[in-house]
């Protein structure tokens, strides 16, 4: 029976049509994703000099941080240390992102610093990757610069990504018999760290090795690029509130006891020692509330101290948004600079 042009209008599509609208969508759709692809890599790859401030460039930040390694778990630059979960590995090793290139020179110990310095320094620096020099020319650094110029011996002894805990465990293995000021740097993420050592009896829990192999195989496949990696990472953090912050509060009061408890309960005696503490974070806009906050537990609760000689340097009026890496930032060589030339003017009374 012949099919009236009513039904025609009604009747479903015929396979092969079907089959050519699909594929055409499905074409449109893979040019869709290639033009978002396309332009989601070129503003990652944009240099950060381009990139306006707020959401834009928070967003950057965001997504460079999606495929940085930590140094730590660089096979090249990283090992397994049972102590201390990880070092820098003996010898030489490259490290470098969009903003920079640097070569680090590790010591038998695992510290970015000559063999030298590890005999009777007088000055010892314990802090993670922005103490370290992460991104700056070894000689940069601004443990270098006030090596450089008083010769005092100074040891870097920092190392990126550990906690307050894990650098005064470090300082166990270290010659401590010369040492008159130990300058701790403290970011805002040491707070994790100093929690668990608290919570755990002043001890700190280490990952096996197992577990560190398994953290640097995700770390390098999350690293690792893969076609639509930055359209997900686009999409996934436009949906968030990339200028959020953790609220000030009880976390945040807490920091200083937690540090002063670690220092205090450390494996090695620092009395005798001017311990000077510093803060630096992750971006000129990170949180910069510790150094007050610990000035009022010293000077409210001077027995929290231990007997220690505990000092303070408040860099908020030394540092500008001028010495941190725009993209990645962590402090670049003018920033050391700065950090440098503020305990230098202060060094006379601290180290005697």
């Amino acid at each position: 029976m012949p099919v009236d042009s009513a039904d025609r209008e009604h009747a479903p599509l015929s396979r092969p049509r079907t089959l050519k609208l699909l594929a055409f969508n499905a074409t449109l759709l893979a040019i869709l994703l290639c033009v978002i692809e396309g332009a989601a890599t070129l503003f990652v790859s944009m240099p950060s000099r381009f990139l306006p401030s707020g959401r834009p460039l928070d967003l950057a930040r965001s997504m460079y941080w999606g495929s940085v390694t930590e140094i730590g778990y660089d096979p090249a630059c990283g090992q397994y240390d049972e102590h201390l979960a990880y070092t820098l590995r003996p010898g030489a090793c490259t490290f470098s992102s969009r903003e920079f290139f640097t070569r680090l020179e590790i010591n038998s110990l695992g510290l970015r610093d000559d063999e030298r310095s590890l005999h009777g320094p007088r000055i010892i620096v314990l802090g993670d990757s922005h103490a370290m020099g992460w991104g700056v020319d070894q000689d940069r650094t601004f443990a270098q610069i006030i090596e450089a110029r008083t010769g005092v011996p100074v040891l870097n002894a920092a190392i990126a990504s550990y906690g307050t805990a894990r650098e005064i465990l470090n300082l166990r293995r270290l010659e401590t018999d010369h040492l008159g000021l130990l300058v701790i740097q403290y970011c805002d993420n040491d707070f994790e760290e100093n929690e668990a050592f608290s919570k755990d009896g002043n001890t700190l829990p280490i990952m096996s090795r197992s577990e560190y192999l398994a953290v640097a195989e995700r770390q390098r496949r999350a690293s690792a690029y893969f076609f639509g990696k930055n359209t997900l990472r686009l999409v996934q953090h436009t949906m968030r509130d990339l200028s959020w912050h953790p609220a000030a509060g009880a976390r945040t009061r807490a920091a200083p006891e937690l540090f002063l408890n670690v220092i205090t309960h450390g494996p090695v005696d620092l009395h005798g020692v001017v311990v000077l503490v510093l803060e630096t974070n992750t971006g000129y806009e990170g949180n910069d509330e510790f150094i007050p906050l610990l000035d009022e537990v010293l000077a409210s609760e001077p027995a929290r101290a231990g007997g220690l000689t505990i000092t303070t340097l408040d860099l908020r009026p030394v540092l500008t948004p001028d010495d941190y890496f725009r993209l990645d930032g962590h402090l670049n060589a003018r920033g050391h600079r700065a950090i440098a030339d503020a305990i230098l003017q202060r060094l006379p009374t601290l180290l005697r």
